[in-house]
């Protein structure tokens, strides 16, 4: 409920568009994919390999928004 609330402002702001609703609605998509390989990986693989995967991860997602 509270992610609901945050739209008017958004969109007033305009950050939130067609383009990026196009966008959410191409992407969501791969949100049922990304929760069953996690399901997937925290069953099988040891918490070490999952948090090496979560922290290049974020670097690379840090570097992508640092760098442009």
């Amino acid at each position: 409920m509270n992610n609901l609330l945050q739209v008017p402002p958004y969109v007033t702001a305009g950050l939130i568009d067609a383009g990026t609703l196009v966008l959410s609605l191409r992407y969501s998509a791969a949100v049922p994919v990304g929760i069953a390989v996690g399901w997937w990986a925290t069953r099988h693989l040891p918490q070490r390999h999952i948090d090496a995967v979560v922290a290049g991860l974020v670097i690379a997602t840090s570097l992508q928004l640092l760098l442009g």
